[in-house]
């Protein structure tokens, strides 16, 4: 009995004493960015449409919530989400465009930071995850295009590489600037469920890849 009994005891102290001793520091965070973008297919069509003053996609702005978790004194797991905004429109006497070209993206991923005593901790990360289109278009009495009207559906691949540095101003938040670059292409997008494409034939993708710098809010949980 008295054997069964410190068994009992071990098997309730061992995990707590493993999780006491573990560096299990988890956050929630949130951010916004300014961000490039590729559109290069997109772009393509703008600027073949002869509408003064119809603006290319070249940057937007992103808002996202994320979490962490360190699993060592070096090593965090992160997950995120972030929406991404973008678009251009132009009216002219008849003609419409107005492409909305907003993006939901998914990720997770794993940040390396140097273990150095302080506030101030600097490292690099890296994530993979998906990107999916969540805007609509409108394209009407354009010259060499077909009109085109619906909400637009496709998904695609995401990958980021980032610096980034935590500067810890309480215990338990921080402000995380972060630079990095992210790789975020829909090869083909359909619209009312039909396959867009370009003047050539081929399949048009909207292409989210580009530079960005990232501001997160950090709230360290006890």
């Amino acid at each position: 009995m008295k054997k069964f009994a410190f068994a009992c005891v071990v098997a309730l102290l061992v995990p707590a004493t493993a999780f006491a001793i573990l560096p299990f520091d988890p956050w929630l965070g949130v951010s916004g960015s300014i961000t490039t973008y590729d559109m290069g297919d997109v772009n393509s069509q703008i600027s073949d449409i002869d509408l003064t003053n119809l603006d290319e996609i070249g940057s937007g702005f992103s808002f996202g919530a994320h979490a962490g978790l360190s699993v060592t004194p070096m090593i965090t797991a992160t997950a995120g989400y972030e929406f991404l905004t973008g678009g251009s429109e132009l009216s002219g006497a008849s003609e419409q465009f107005d492409w909305n070209l907003p993006a939901h993206t998914f990720r997770g991923g794993l940040e390396l930071r140097a273990p150095v005593p302080g506030p101030l901790k600097v490292g690099a990360g890296a994530t993979l995850g998906v990107v999916s289109a969540a805007g609509d278009v409108l394209r009407e009495n354009i010259p060499n295009f077909a009109d085109l009207v619906g909400e637009v559906s496709g998904t695609g691949t995401l990958f980021e590489g980032y610096a980034v540095a935590d500067l810890w101003f309480t215990p338990i938040m921080a402000l995380s600037p972060s630079i990095g670059y992210r790789f975020a292409k829909i090869p083909e997008i359909k619209v009312n469920d039909v396959t867009v494409t370009n003047l050539d034939g081929s399949d048009l993708s909207l292409d989210y890849s580009g530079y960005y710098m990232r501001l997160t809010f950090k709230l360290g949980l006890p």
